[in-house]
């Protein structure tokens, strides 16, 4: 019975890389929402919703300005 030789793969470096890369993506997904929620709330700040006044009558109607 021989021992025969067989030939490692470096498991490390390939699993180093696809951690940093598996990073990467995750960061670059992070920042599109960040970008996304910045240009929201922008939005809603530069263009608010227009206000609604309502007056009361004596007797409890509502009345829209």
């Amino acid at each position: 019975m021989t021992l025969e030789y067989l030939e490692r793969k470096k498991v490390e470096s390939n699993f180093y890389l696809n951690c940093f890369r598996a990073t990467v993506q995750i960061t670059g997904v992070l920042i599109l929402i960040n970008v996304v929620l910045s240009v929201v709330a922008a939005k809603h700040l530069l263009d608010p919703k227009p206000t609604q006044w309502i007056a009361t009558t004596i007797d409890g109607r509502l009345i829209n300005i």
